[in-house]
């Protein structure tokens, strides 16, 4: 429990705060362009981050390939195109929403489920990640 601890203190420093605000920036903008989706992003984000600290790159990684994932909504609800694979279903509700003069509300509704899907998603990761790396671990090698 403390290295988590420690790893929060680390994360709320304000030069990762900074860098992750940039990489959701990054992310949105490329995920918004059709054809272009979050691990797309990323390889064009790695340059960047050679100057970077480890911890500060990997919190920027992880920011654009999570702002890449909303990204791709924008161009779905305002252009029926879905910027990546998978904001497909905000064309199919939020289109139509758009399309009847409440582009905000889809976008509102997508940046929702996209920040409660991430964050269900990273807590089932810190609960889950030990121990089925213990069951991999008895299972040995083939």
């Amino acid at each position: 429990m403390d290295l988590i601890l420690l790893g929060i203190q680390d994360a709320l420093t304000l030069t990762t705060l900074l860098t992750v605000a940039a990489g959701v920036c990054l992310g949105i903008v490329v995920g918004a362009i059709p054809g272009l989706n979050a691990p797309m992003a990323i390889a064009i984000a790695v340059p960047l981050t050679f100057y970077m600290t480890p911890l500060a790159a990997l919190a920027f990684l992880i920011s654009v390939n999570k702002g890449g994932s909303f990204g791709g909504s924008i161009s779905g609800i305002l252009l029926n195109t879905p910027g990546s694979p998978e904001a497909a279903a905000t064309a199919i509700d939020g289109y139509p929403l758009a399309r009847k003069g409440r582009p905000i509300t889809a976008m509102q509704t997508a940046l929702g489920a996209s920040v409660c899907g991430d964050l269900f998603s990273d807590i089932v990761l810190v609960l889950v990640a030990a121990p089925l790396a213990l069951v991999a671990l008895k299972l040995g090698p083939v």
